[in-house]
């Protein structure tokens, strides 16, 4: 673990805390005046009362330091508990001998100073104890919690570490995913004889490889630079499907800068091209739209495919992208972001829906 740093204490505050006890000993004080010698000042007995308590504000801070480097915590060691029991002794009799010299220079002169400091030690030793281990314990109470907070930054740094790592393979495996695709559609073309429409594909295939590469490790982008890449993956399936593959595109230009996993669109179309619409004879038709109400974002592709088939599992989505997909969502945003599939009007295509968080601006 890192070095827990503790707060440190300073004399000012301390000052000021021991002003507590003297106050509150005011009372005790006053009633004292009334079977006291006539004529002695009330100032003087404030001053011994003060003094009485203050000594404790010069001797906290060398206990605190003591503290930080022999606390008293299991397992108990010998060596701590007899230091500490002997310097709560020190500062007990520190506390009785100034208390005695200046009680005897404002208020009893004719008492031997020897008498005194018995006479204080006696009175006050009980209370010095408590005050010592009232320095301790608060010490060492606030070395837990600095503890505990650094243990629980640590943990949160590690889920952080954990989650990124996680969300990076997630994203590793999308790009090898996509490109068997795309190569096994050029693969279809050169079977079909159909060769400059394959070195088309193949030209597109490399452009789109080659941004997806220079891209960086950010795992939200923009809506337009996640459909752009949407586009771009359309534009070669075209190339396989020809004219009968149909897109359209529904985003409010107020939504294009709203921050998205990266990938999170692009397998839902996927998925659609190659569950939904391979075998559809006619138009292949395609709807990508973004809708967003009440602080959520709603992303949604649309397919006039052959919809799903009713022994699918929708908890586990379909082929890796879904599933990918999904993963990185938990991992983002928690229970705040969702991924479905439906079937489509009239119970005819599919329809694929992600709901997450609605935030704008850079990503």
């Amino acid at each position: 673990m890192a070095e827990v740093r503790l707060t440190r204490w300073s004399l000012g505050t301390v000052l000021l805390a021991w002003s507590v006890p003297a106050l509150l000993g005011i009372p005790f004080a006053i009633g004292s005046l009334a079977t006291a010698p006539s004529g002695l000042a009330a100032w003087r007995v404030l001053v011994v009362l003060a003094v009485t308590w203050q000594i404790w504000a010069l001797m906290t801070l060398p206990v605190v330091a003591l503290t930080d480097g022999l606390p008293i915590e299991r397992p108990l060691r010998l060596r701590a508990i007899l230091t500490h029991a002997g310097v709560c002794l020190a500062a007990c009799v520190v506390q009785a001998v100034v208390t005695a010299f200046v009680f005897r220079a404002l208020m009893d002169p004719a008492t031997p100073i020897a008498q005194l400091i018995t006479l204080m030690l006696l009175r006050f030793t009980p209370a010095g104890a408590l005050a010592y281990a009232a320095i301790v314990a608060t010490r060492m109470s606030q070395a837990q919690r600095s503890r505990a907070a650094a243990r629980e930054a640590e943990a949160q740094a590690l889920t952080g570490r954990l989650a990124e790592a996680e969300l990076l393979a997630l994203r590793a495996q999308l790009r090898p995913h996509f490109l068997f695709n795309a190569l096994n559609a050029t693969v279809a073309l050169v079977r079909d004889g159909e060769n400059v429409r394959a070195t088309d594909t193949l030209l597109s295939l490399s452009a789109l490889l080659r941004a997806m590469l220079r891209g960086d490790a950010r795992h939200e982008v923009p809506l337009a630079e996640e459909l752009e890449f949407v586009e771009q993956y359309l534009a070669i399936e075209r190339l396989r499907m020809g004219d009968r593959l149909q897109v359209s595109m529904d985003v409010p230009s107020e939504l294009r800068d709203a921050r998205v996993p990266a990938l999170c669109v692009q397998p839902l179309v996927e998925n659609a091209v190659l569950h939904g619409l391979r075998h559809v004879a006619g138009d292949a038709r395609i709807a990508v739209s973004a809708r967003a109400d009440d602080g959520v974002l709603e992303l949604r592709v649309t397919d006039n495919g052959a919809g799903l088939s009713p022994t699918l599992d929708l908890d586990s989505g379909v082929g890796l992208g879904i599933g990918n997909t999904r993963a990185r969502l938990a991992l983002l945003y928690g229970e705040r972001a969702t991924v479905s599939l439906g079937a489509g009007r009239d119970g005819r295509g599919t329809v694929a829906q992600i709901t997450l968080p609605l935030s704008l601006g850079a990503a």
